[in-house]
């Protein structure tokens, strides 16, 4: 049995970060000049972009086919700890085709005496914490035991990013007129 199936401590997606520092937040405040209405952007946020960037990548000629190339053209995106890597199609990420898109994982525990946030907002105690700083692993570049992965050490570990981390920044752009 592998370290991930042993822990279940994997997981497929992004780590929490101060709502008005996520990409979703920015764009939004970007586009209308304020945080959104709520924090559920950075969920919305990424099946959107998902389609238009098929869109975008399918060219003058809009159709199913064109919309399925231009995604699996699309290079693989994120990576880093807030930002699971994206990719569909053939580029050397999995041994096969792959039409599902994310690539990566980071390592969780739950923390039943830290204390912060949740989804919503709300003040309490118990939160996850992702190892290693939320380090992400691909097929094949798997940890080889819960230490190398960072399991269960807390001085290791983040909750919620006081920044998001460089790689994981959206680009600063003149606001539209």
């Amino acid at each position: 049995m592998s370290l991930q199936e042993r822990l279940g401590a994997a997981l497929d997606g992004v780590l929490p970060i101060q709502q008005e520092d996520d990409g979703a937040s920015r764009i939004y405040d970007w586009a209308y000049g304020g945080l959104p209405p709520n924090n559920t952007a950075n969920v919305l946020e990424p099946p959107l972009r998902t389609i238009f960037t098929g869109i975008h990548l399918a060219g003058a000629d809009l159709t199913v086919d064109a919309f399925r190339d231009g995604l699996l053209r699309a290079p693989p995106a994120g990576g880093g700890p807030t930002e699971p890597q994206v990719s569909r199609g053939e580029h050397g990420v999995w041994p096969d085709f792959d039409w599902g898109g994310s690539d990566d994982i980071a390592f969780i525990w739950w923390d039943p005496t830290a204390t912060g946030e949740d989804e919503v907002g709300n003040a309490g105690t118990g939160m996850y914490r992702y190892a290693l700083d939320g380090k992400r692993y691909t097929l094949g570049h798997m940890p080889s035991s819960t230490e190398d992965a960072g399991i269960f050490d807390v001085d290791k570990s983040v909750t919620v990013f006081d920044q998001v981390p460089e790689e994981d920044r959206t680009p600063d752009y003149p606001p539209p007129d």
